[in-house]
């Protein structure tokens, strides 16, 4: 415990220079001497409020947009010239954008420059028609390139890269495309990807976003391109932090180390966690698993934490150093009387996320029998885990395992029903293992898109009478409870799986 207090001690003495505050617990204060025993280290960013007084950062932005020929299906690309035209009536006369349109052909049809017309960009963008197959590399590349030319350290350098398909012509593989977009993000170009339908490449869309410092999203529908649109840009404008990196060395007593969530690179001792911006007010966590063995008793170094960035805000860069120790001991009544139940709770949600993401690939490879067995046997491991925790975090996840039978029965009637199901749970697990639980449960004090959805849709069910703002507030829960005691459904006011797939959320 007071391990804990020193650390939130050595943080608060920096906070009012900082605007994104990490906070590190272990899920255990001591540890056994002489065993072989994993810790969990999770760290949680406490990210300040962008002020109304300060003007949102300058953009350099790059619009690729498929315009292959199934674009056509269901007025996507109608939709996505829509969106886009909304994206180019935000900006500002010194933000630099560029569009690039591709099919089995690359154009860039607006070079990067200043917005000085709104309409005449927009009239470019109308002139847009489906066509061709999709070289989603190559237009990506150009995109990139044309936010290249204005780079600025003082500017949000950004790709949005809309695909509804399939990257079927110029460099396909995905080994070749992950080192493209690692170079980019290493000069300071991310890369967000937005996957449009049933048919595009999912577990490439989420690689690019991954390794290009970007955010993933699945769209189901062409009428959810402008909100998710928004949604992207609300997040460029609101962006705190830059350039985040966050490092932890290893002390002489840990063996080995695994990050959960976050591409990571291992060099000697210390591990290098690759992460994106960070927005106002966003909740993001990390978790960390540390492999210990010592024959001391007393306290002792695990490792030092080096969290640092560019501060979009001041223009400066800021970051913060503070070591993790642990208490050793021979007595295990103290070992277990120091256990975080909230820290251990999120561990085990990240161990059982990676567990489930194996059987949704298990499924996805053929072996239906194999993930259904598989998914049962887990959902009565952390049944019995929870037991003792008694983890509404938990709670939620094992409600999403127990339904995960019917979603695979509901997947095997067609193949849209297939990759729907492949797409939602991957999208759910990508966000879960980054700590953004919102497209799996929301409570009290989360924010953003996801709510903000939910409240549209007790709203037009008459449950929910209050502003559409995306804060689940006191007001919203009452609101879920009352829905969730129509449908028969737990009435704990947390919108859990159940709770979201009833009202097509989930």
């Amino acid at each position: 415990m007071k391990k804990i207090i020193s650390i939130l001690l050595l943080i608060s003495s920096w906070a009012l220079a900082l605007s994104v505050i990490p906070k590190a617990k272990l899920d255990r204060q001591m540890i056994l001497t002489d065993t072989n025993q994993s810790l969990y280290l999770l760290i949680t960013f406490d990210v300040a409020k962008m002020k109304k007084e300060l003007k949102r950062p300058n953009l350099n932005l790059s619009l690729v947009i498929d315009r292959s020929g199934s674009m056509s299906d269901k007025g996507k690309l109608l939709y996505a010239k829509k969106a886009s035209k909304r994206v180019v009536n935000k900006l500002k006369p010194t933000d630099i954008l560029s569009i690039v349109e591709y099919d089995d052909k690359i154009t860039v049809l607006w070079p990067a420059s200043p917005v000085l017309s709104h309409k005449m960009v927009n009239d470019m963008i109308d002139t847009l028609s489906p066509r061709g197959g999709t070289n989603l590399t190559g237009g990506m590349m150009k995109g990139a390139d044309e936010v290249k030319k204005n780079y600025s350290t003082k500017k949000i350098n950004r790709v949005i890269l809309l695909s509804d398909g399939m990257a079927n012509t110029g460099i396909t593989k995905q080994e070749d495309i992950n080192k493209i977009v690692s170079e980019y993000k290493q000069n300071g170009i991310a890369i967000s990807t937005m996957g449009l339908g049933l048919n595009y490449n999912e577990d490439l869309m989420q690689m690019v976003a991954e390794h290009g410092g970007g955010k993933y999203y699945y769209i189901e529908s062409p009428s959810q391109i402008n909100s998710i649109f928004a949604e992207e840009m609300n997040t460029i404008f609101t962006t705190v932090a830059k350039n985040v990196v966050l490092k932890f060395k290893m002390g002489d007593f840990v063996k080995n180390i695994d990050v959960f969530g976050f591409e990571s690179e291992t060099k000697n001792n210390s591990i290098d966690i690759k992460m994106d911006n960070f927005y106002s007010q966003e909740k993001r966590t990390v978790l960390i698993k540390l492999d210990v063995k010592t024959k001391k008793v007393g306290k002792i170094s695990l490792g030092d934490l080096d969290f640092s960035y560019l501060d979009v805000t001041k223009n400066q860069k800021a970051g913060i150093k503070f070591n993790i120790e642990v208490e050793v001991t021979n007595s295990k009544k103290l070992v277990n009387s120091s256990l975080d139940k909230k820290v251990k709770s999120e561990a085990v949600m990240m161990e059982t996320e990676r567990e489930h993401r194996k059987f949704t690939k298990m499924y996805e490879n053929g072996d239906k029998k194999k993930a259904k067995a598989g998914i049962v046997k887990l959902t009565e491991k952390i049944s019995i885990t929870n037991k003792t925790l008694k983890s509404v975090v938990l709670e939620k996840k094992i409600e999403a395992l127990k339904m995960e039978k019917e979603e695979i029965e509901e997947a095997e009637k067609s193949f849209a029903n297939r990759s729907k199901y492949l797409k939602m749970s991957k999208m759910r697990s990508y966000n879960n293992l980054k700590g953004v639980k919102t497209k799996t449960m929301q409570r009290v004090g989360d924010k953003g898109y996801d709510v903000k959805q939910l409240q549209i849709k007790l709203k037009n069910k008459n449950l929910y009478k209050g502003k559409v703002d995306g804060k689940y507030s006191e007001e919203l829960k009452e609101s879920v409870q009352k829905y969730q005691e129509q449908n028969k459904i737990k009435s704990d006011g947390v919108a859990g799986p159940r709770t979201l797939k009833g009202l097509k959320l989930y």
